[in-house]
């Protein structure tokens, strides 16, 4: 039985916290602000975040059950650093991301209770990334249209930032029963397109009929046309938000599979590494061009 969603943190107690931070930038889109902070330094942003997350997942079908998704990642010695985005016209939080150097976890990644992270994994790519997790938006904020995009600002200020940093690595969630009959087509576009070098194995591979003859030698752009006719056919869907912005940004993205996740509800994990230095340049400069 899910147990009652956390009632929304006092505005009060988030303004005070925001105060005391410093802003990354100011987005390209609605003029939001990006902030970054930790479950230390902003108990009450993070309690706040953990009710929209669960919130968010929630109106999905998913999430964890809890009255608000925290976990040890969040609240570890070392944890993970939550970005979001504030909208300081409505004093609320649209959206937000969490990440961590990898080189600093104390623990496995929570990628890993679901992928084998392999020894080349471990030596080549994981020093020299950022693990993505638990992304969100929060639907009924006043400027939830513009949040995606907001966010992907935030991204675009880690790579600024983070010059070393080389990857992007994580999950991003599929919901099998949104998706119905176009879950088979996108696994496949994913797997044909983007496919892996065996760096990262999923323990509890999903099963999927391959439908790949939609899938042509043409470059990833007309094969994203092709995917959008196909989502268009029959029992007609949206191709997932997230799931679009990832597959046009890199043809050389890695799809290293999916799992099913029991602890969320049962939600398919697609995961995936981009390597930042490949971003098709327009959606770099798009992203990295914030206001300070």
């Amino acid at each position: 039985m899910k147990e009652k969603i956390i009632e929304p943190t006092k505005r009060s107690l988030l303004l005070k916290e925001i105060r005391s931070l410093s802003i990354a930038c100011i987005t390209n889109r609605s003029k939001n602000e990006i902030y970054i902070t930790d479950y230390f330094e902003s108990p009450n942003i993070m309690k706040e975040i953990a009710r929209l997350r669960e919130l968010a997942f929630r109106v999905m079908g998913a999430g964890t059950g809890k009255k608000m998704d925290i976990d040890q990642y969040d609240t570890d010695t070392v944890p993970f650093k939550q970005l979001f985005v504030w909208d300081p016209e409505n004093q609320e939080i649209t959206a937000a991301y969490r990440f961590i150097e990898m080189n600093r976890l104390l623990k496995e990644s929570p990628t890993s209770h679901l992928f084998y992270l392999q020894p080349n994994f471990e030596k080549e790519i994981k020093p020299f990334a950022i693990e993505l997790g638990r992304s969100f938006v929060n639907f009924d904020s006043k400027k939830a249209r513009y949040a995606l995009h907001n966010v992907w600002d935030g991204l675009g200020y880690l790579m600024k930032e983070h010059a070393d940093v080389k990857y992007f690595f994580g999950k991003m969630t599929l919901y099998p029963w949104i998706l119905e009959d176009k879950l088979d087509i996108l696994l496949s576009f994913l797997d044909k397109m983007f496919p892996s070098d065996g760096s990262v194995v999923s323990k509890n591979p999903v099963s999927f009929s391959k439908i790949d003859d939609f899938v042509k030698d043409l470059g990833l752009d007309e094969n994203r046309k092709k995917l959008r006719e196909k989502f268009k056919e029959g029992n007609k869907k949206s191709i997932p938000s997230l799931v679009n912005s990832y597959i046009k940004i890199s043809e050389s993205m890695k799809y290293f599979g999916a799992s099913v996740n029991a602890r969320f509800g049962d939600v398919i994990e697609g995961c995936i590494l981009l390597t930042i230095a490949d971003i098709n340049p327009d959606v770099f400069r798009e992203h990295t061009k914030q206001l300070f």
